[in-house]
């Protein structure tokens, strides 16, 4: 049986809730293809597929196994290559950045999981106005 709490299923659970209740449209744990990955499949699974509007992007919600955002594992750094490789939009949730910003800003009034909603949320809506911008500069058409 497997510990949800521990393998980040909840905490992906979570951030569906989040996105969705704020209007985004969520598509959980879906197969993305380029021939620019270094996959031998050319293929990746993402967490998250997050639609608003014509935006589309990419979410991924890391745990233990993938380092922080200060020190990635190795197979986390290839991962995020990939996004790059593939010109895909895309944001990173470090669950274990989360808990070290909540120290280092000594936020203890503040649930870890109140503080994930606002970072989701925020990141999102930052992707949402760069995206507005992309349109207004011409680039998305």
């Amino acid at each position: 049986m497997i510990n949800h709490s521990v393998s980040g299923k909840n905490k992906e659970d979570h951030i569906h809730q989040v996105l969705t209740d704020g209007g985004f449209h969520v598509q959980r744990e879906v197969t993305c293809v380029s021939p620019l990955f270094r996959q031998k499949l050319k293929q990746r699974k993402i967490d998250m597929k997050i639609n608003y509007g014509k935006m589309v992007v990419y979410l991924e919600s890391d745990g233990k196994v993938h380092g922080t955002l200060e020190t990635p594992t190795q197979s986390t750094l290839k991962r995020n290559a990939d996004f790059e490789l593939g010109n895909l939009p895309y944001i990173i949730i470090n669950h274990e950045s989360i808990i070290e910003l909540r120290k280092i800003m000594n936020l203890g009034h503040i649930t870890t999981e109140k503080l994930t909603e606002f970072i989701v949320t925020y990141r999102m809506w930052e992707e949402y106005s760069k995206h507005l911008a992309k349109i207004e500069a011409g680039e998305i058409v």
